[in-house]
């Protein structure tokens, strides 16, 4: 389960929710496709594919 929120600073409260069978940065990669942005994670190295693809790491 991968859970997508807006900060605290957005004029939208959200959180998404996607499903997977796996945790595979493959399945975060597809989800977010083209967004370039700030993403606050741990340090699992399923999401270094994305910092490759423009996503800032700030957590």
């Amino acid at each position: 389960m991968w859970a997508y929120a807006t900060s605290q600073f957005s004029d939208l409260a959200a959180v998404v929710y996607d499903f997977s069978p796996s945790r595979a940065g493959e399945h975060a990669r597809n989800f977010l496709k083209d967004w370039k942005g700030k993403l606050v994670c741990d340090d699992f190295g399923g999401y270094k594919a994305s910092f490759e693809l423009g996503v800032t790491e700030i957590g």
